[in-house]
């Protein structure tokens, strides 16, 4: 199973990379990689369209 962090990783981007490509604070990245924070709709979409992840991962952090 894929988790937003490890599809980070494995694509050579850092949570700032990342971060700044979704329109969002570095620390929003870090706190929904580790389970604390659950991202708004809109930007869980944006993440999917960033990564190709399904929304359902990255809204509980693991894919399907």
């Amino acid at each position: 199973m894929m988790t937003l962090k490890s599809w980070r990783e494995a694509n050579g981007y850092s949570q700032a990379r990342l971060a700044q490509e979704a329109g969002v604070h570095e620390t929003t990245l870090s706190r929904i990689e580790r389970g604390l924070s659950v991202p708004r709709r809109a930007l869980a979409q944006r993440l999917t369209k960033i990564t190709g992840l399904p929304l359902s991962a990255v809204m509980c952090g693991v894919a399907a």
